[in-house]
């Protein structure tokens, strides 16, 4: 009963027509966040996955690219962040940066005049950018429906995941 109320919560969390970011499984997308918008919501076997239409990516002929996606890789849009929260950042902290019209996955490495310096990990790329470029690594905590925000950057783990409720995991 408690697996039904939860999966039914969710389902509503990620009903049709919400605006999601999907997190990048393929190799050169991995630490990216990318906008989606849901199409449609399955659930079998506790496992729900979710038709979504990205709206970064086109396909030859210039519609969407529509794709299934489980669960695990999809969460809500973050909330706002407060406008000053660059201000007392420490030398490593994880936060995500706008690229190539998605989110990825960086490590804060300095200021520069009035932009900011950051390294995405993974592919060892280095950016400077504006402060509206720039915002929190957000970690969405689907157990309880809330966000928080990654402080320290982690090798096992990237800065911003989906952590699923223990009965949606696969």
């Amino acid at each position: 009963e408690e697996m039904a109320r939860r999966t039914k919560k969710l389902l509503e969390q990620f009903a049709p027509g919400s605006i999601v970011e999907v997190q990048g499984a393929e190799d050169g997308f991995f630490g990216s966040w990318y906008s989606a918008q849901v199409l449609e919501a399955k659930e079998a076997r506790s496992i729900i996955k979710l038709r979504v239409s990205y709206q970064a990516f086109r396909e030859e002929d210039g519609s969407t690219w529509e794709d299934w996606v489980e669960l695990n890789q999809v969460r809500p849009l973050p909330p706002q962040h407060k406008h000053d929260f660059l201000r007392h950042l420490p030398v490593s902290a994880p936060l995500e940066v706008l690229c190539k019209e998605g989110w990825w996955e960086v490590v804060y490495s300095g200021v520069n005049g009035s932009k900011y310096k950051v390294v995405a990990p993974l592919y060892d790329v280095h950016h400077t950018v504006t402060e509206t470029q720039l915002r929190p690594a957000w970690l969405w905590l689907a157990d309880t429906y809330t966000w928080d925000v990654k402080l320290k950057p982690s090798a096992s783990t990237p800065p911003a995941r989906v952590t699923l409720p223990k009965a949606h995991k696969a």
